[in-house]
């Protein structure tokens, strides 16, 4: 069973409860990396600036404590064209969000452009 490295662990901290625990109990049927949860307003600008998001600071759901956003990099990875691994992992994703009633929305969805580590609470409230 995969498990999860220190840095992924890491990376779970100050990330809102419920995505934490679509990730624990997605990390017993697939593999794959925490690349992000929080993102501070340094980092979220220099994003922006480099087009790998959309948001400027405080607009992402990533700059919210405890974030509402969590990014996801399927292990091994097989690189940004191969997107059926995104696929692959959504998939497990979105299913345990499901079952735990919990709502979500897949950056791979997006109509603008594919997010594929992506995955966000649809809450308005913390």
């Amino acid at each position: 069973m995969p498990l999860f490295s220190k840095k992924s662990k890491k990376n779970l901290i100050d990330t809102d409860y419920r995505l934490v625990n679509i990730a624990y109990k997605a990390i017993e049927i697939i593999d794959f990396s925490v690349i992000e949860g929080y993102r501070s307003e340094t980092k979220q600008n220099k994003l922006f600036k480099e087009g790998f998001t959309k948001a400027q600071f405080p607009l992402s759901p990533h700059n919210k404590k405890p974030s509402r956003a969590i990014d996801l990099l399927p292990y091994p990875f097989q690189g940004w064209e191969n997107k059926e691994q995104f696929f692959l992992l959504a998939g497990v994703i979105k299913a345990i969000a499901h079952e735990q009633n919990i709502g979500i929305r897949w950056g791979g969805e997006f109509k603008s452009f594919f997010d594929g580590p992506h995955f966000e609470l649809l809450i308005t409230e913390v």
